[in-house]
């Protein structure tokens, strides 16, 4: 039998909650000693900036020269970085305020340069997508100890913004590095059931709960709207989508699902792709069921939060009529260069 986009997405997130939540909980305990500031006190330490840059891991990031261009143009704002996006921004000279975290699974260190490496394996994820080539054609290790060593120089200037689920693996490593960690509770599930584990989780941490829309590039946006109060938003490497050349199985869930429903062909897994025009640069790209729930997710986010919000990316599936189609150097000129 065929598996359709609305069975591909539920058998993602049962088995990503199936999974994840038990893991989540364990996270939260481990890192229960080490949280002493929360986002909130940001609020307190600095000023509401008038601007903010959200810069996500999407195949735009090295496909649009997006750090190139940013170390060429003058800005005042803030730049937020997701995970994904860290390593390729500060191999490159552009140094951000903020990285955001989300997910629940130790394989994330790697983004932030990993010291037990050695101990966990081959790993074919980052070799797997179009995301930041340097993952593809470098030696694991060697580029890991480069890494290492740079988030080591640059960490004392960057806040890491971590939910209370993280794997303990990232914050000890972002503190290692010397980064300032401000954490936040997720919302897992309805806050308004009594037996809510969020609520549950508030109880024991009075962190801010905030929306992470599944997706490192969802929550920086939150971050940078709700949080850190800035009137004006921009999209940096946030597709919720591939670019039309990009192969099957360099997407990010092909394998995934592949391992979930080992069945399923390639030419099955075809049917399940969602084509979206862009109507702004008249691209056809392509998403898969859980990408598309998290751009959905994400329009969502943007309606609710009401600030003046624009894409930079100069492509991809994220647009509607509240977004703003804005270059990357009209968005952020203006100001004096915040990179290294």
């Amino acid at each position: 039998m065929k598996l359709t986009r609305e069975e591909m997405l539920r058998t993602f997130q049962e088995t990503t909650w199936r999974k994840g939540i038990d893991q989540c909980l364990k996270n939260f305990e481990e890192n229960l000693p080490y949280v002493e500031r929360t986002v909130r006190d940001l609020r307190w330490e600095v000023a509401a900036p008038s601007s903010a840059l959200v810069v996500g891991m999407g195949p735009s990031l090295h496909r649009r020269g997006t750090a190139e261009r940013l170390r060429r143009t003058p800005y005042d704002g803030v730049l937020v970085s997701s995970d994904g996006a860290f390593s390729y921004l500060i191999r490159r000279g552009v140094v951000p305020q903020y990285v955001i975290s989300v997910d629940y699974l130790d394989w994330v260190v790697r983004w932030f340069g990993d010291p037990e490496l050695e101990k966990r394996g081959p790993d074919g994820y980052f070799k797997n997508l179009d995301i930041d080539p340097q993952f593809i054609k470098d030696d694991a290790e060697r580029q890991n100890q480069e890494l290492i060593r740079l988030v080591n120089e640059v960490g004392p200037r960057v806040k890491a913004i971590l939910p209370t689920t993280i794997p303990p693996a990232i914050a000890r490593r972002c503190r290692e590095a010397g980064m300032a960690v401000y954490w936040w509770n997720p919302i897992l599930d309805e806050q308004d059931r009594p037996e809510s584990l969020t609520r549950t989780l508030y109880r024991r941490v009075k962190a801010p709960c905030m929306a992470s829309g599944g997706n490192c590039g969802a929550a920086g946006y939150v971050f940078a709207a709700t949080v850190l109060g800035a009137k004006r938003v921009g999209l940096a490497g946030i597709d919720m989508g591939y670019y039309p050349d990009t192969p099957l199985e360099k997407t990010q869930f092909y394998l995934e699902m592949k391992a979930r429903t080992p069945e399923l062909t390639p030419e099955e897994y075809k049917e399940l792709i969602i084509r979206v025009t862009n109507p702004h640069d008249r691209t056809t790209y392509y998403t898969d069921p859980p990408y598309y729930c998290y751009r959905e997710v994400l329009l969502n986010l943007i309606d609710q939060a009401g600030v003046e919000t624009h894409n930079c990316a100069g492509g991809g599936t994220v647009f509607s009529d509240r977004i703003r189609w804005t270059s990357l150097e009209d968005f952020l000129q203006g100001g004096s260069k915040w990179i290294s």
